[in-house]
């Protein structure tokens, strides 16, 4: 009983496999090679919808607003970026002008140790103390 079970189940499986085979090889072949990958695109995607209730407008709104605020703070990081570029130039224009005028006043500060010495080496500037 044991050997003709088995070979029944064995004999079912070959012929679903042939049919199988042979009913898989109808379709390839009307649709031909590009077809057959389109269709095997087509059968391997699956979608799923949900109906339409309050938690799914309210997630709807969410990523809208979502967008809202990503697309306001992409705007203001260009705003700031403006900002801070023409604080950067008016900042390096003022370095310019303190070293202009930090060179101005150490220039002179040297023409007057320059004078002082040479006022102090005229002979007539040295005054002597008696005692």
């Amino acid at each position: 009983m044991k050997n003709k079970l088995k070979t029944a189940v064995v004999f079912l499986e070959l012929c679903c496999l042939v049919s199988l085979v042979f009913l898989s090889g109808y379709g390839v072949k009307q649709l031909g090679p590009s077809g057959f990958a389109y269709q095997m695109g087509l059968s391997i995607g699956i979608t799923a919808g949900v109906p339409e209730n309050d938690y799914n407008k309210l997630a709807q709104a969410l990523k809208e607003k979502d967008k809202a605020l990503t697309e306001r703070e992409r705007n203001l990081a260009k705003t700031e970026m403006t900002v801070l570029n023409a604080q950067r130039e008016n900042n390096t224009r003022l370095v310019w002008l303190i070293m202009a005028i930090g060179f101005v006043l150490l220039s002179l500060i040297l023409i007057n140790f320059y004078l002082d010495k040479k006022r102090r080496t005229d002979t007539g500037y040295t005054i002597k103390i008696r005692k």
